[in-house]
């Protein structure tokens, strides 16, 4: 389909300021043909004393530029548009804030090739499926820290995932509750109607702690990562060799399910353990979770958004702006639009008259010692002094003989 096929104004109902537009340019028009007409009724040597333009050629090309600005102007706020671009729609009452366990067990590879590596990748499962809403994270370990707050761009966190691990956490330890603090904290600043939480682990320490700390204003939903044989922790992650030992022996990460599920019972969440298909995924959040993608693509064609292009007309306007810093443009076009017409008249009109056309008449009315001193043609001059009776100073002014100007 064609660009302009399209074409349409977003803010139409400024285009009734053309309306004045129109009226200003059709009294300019008239007031053109009313010249040319008296200009071919009267001889042409005549016609340059006798019928005057009330306004120059710059006065006349100065106010069609203002009314071109004008025009253009009304255009540009009128929206004039022919593209439109696809936004993301989100839902601003649904938000889901996903909190990652970075304690030291999770380098345990009970699930291939870890469990973190497991629990990353479930998150970016949960990020492609986000098809609507806002999405946050939160890590944990000895302390919980924000790592994206809430936001429609799931790029964003997907782009931070691979560098998520306990290594990069300041201090080492399992404080579940810091996080469902911090993620009730970013669900109440967003002020949304349907929040709720994802915790992605493998324990939980203190249960009582983690209850109290999540209010029950949202579910927290718990995805179970690990079996309960375990396996072995390796510190290489945080740089050093071997595996986590406690007095003097190997300790071994298993699954216990039991509290985990409390707290998704507790605060009204749903609890799953992990799974290499998506059955887990769909407990905890639904199957529109996984199908949300392609009900956004169907959306976003729905909610195209129009381009404005009315700024780029205002650069047209800028010079016309740019010369109304002078003194007096501002006022040119009504001056110009309230002055009388050129007509034979004009040299009876006492404000638009030049000094010749008041000496003209002063002449006509027999007041030649006043047509003196107002023409300013040396040839006008010479004719009010011989009128005045002033023969030596006319014959002085001029080298013409008297009888020329009987």
């Amino acid at each position: 389909m064609s660009a302009f096929a399209e074409f349409h104004f977003l803010r139409p109902e400024w285009l009734y300021g053309l309306l004045p537009v129109a009226l200003a340019s059709a009294l300019l028009l008239r007031r053109r043909l009313d010249a040319g007409r008296w200009r071919s009724a009267v001889d042409p040597e005549l016609a340059a004393w006798l019928v005057e333009s009330a306004w120059g050629g710059r006065a006349r090309l100065g106010a069609f530029a203002l009314l071109l600005a004008w025009t253009v102007a009304l255009v540009a706020l009128a929206g004039p548009t022919w593209e439109r671009r696809p936004q993301p729609v989100s839902r601003a009452g649904d938000a889901l804030v996903v909190i990652l366990d970075l304690s030291l067990s999770m380098y345990a590879q009970d699930l291939t090739p870890s469990r973190l590596v497991r629990a990353r990748l479930k998150i970016a499962d949960v990020l492609e499926g986000r098809g609507d809403g806002q999405t946050g994270l939160i890590v944990y370990a000895g302390d919980a820290h924000v790592v994206v707050p809430l936001t429609d761009d799931v790029r964003t966190i997907n782009n931070l995932l691979p560098s998520l691990e306990p290594g990069v956490m300041p201090v080492l330890g399992s404080r579940v509750e810091d996080a469902l603090e911090l993620g009730t904290e970013l669900l109440d600043e967003a002020d949304v109607t349907n929040g709720h939480m994802l915790l992605i682990s493998d324990e939980i320490v203190d249960l009582p702690a983690a209850i109290a700390a999540a209010p029950g204003r949202y579910p927290v939903d718990v995805l179970a990562v690990g079996t309960e044989a375990g396996a072995p922790i390796p510190l290489a992650g945080i740089g050093r060799n071997g595996f986590l030992e406690a007095a003097g022996r190997t300790v071994t990460a298993r699954l216990d399910t039991g509290p985990l599920a409390a707290l998704a019972n507790a605060t009204g969440g749903d609890f799953a353990r992990f799974s290499t298909r998506d059955d887990d995924l769909r407990t905890l959040l639904g199957d529109a979770a996984l199908e949300g993608r392609e009900d956004d693509e169907g959306r976003d064609r729905e909610f195209d958004l129009w381009i404005d292009m009315g700024p780029w007309l205002v650069l047209l306007v800028l010079p016309v702006a740019l010369l109304c810093f002078r003194r007096g443009v501002v006022v040119l076009l009504p001056l110009v639009l309230l002055a009388p017409g050129e007509s034979a008249q004009a040299a009876d009109a006492g404000w638009f008259q030049r000094p010749d056309q008041a000496g003209h008449r002063a002449l006509r009315e027999g007041r030649a010692d006043d047509a003196v001193e107002l023409f300013t043609d040396p040839l006008w001059q010479a004719v009010a002094l011989y009128r005045a009776e002033e023969y030596e100073a006319a014959a002085t002014h001029d080298q013409r003989g008297p009888e020329e100007y009987s």
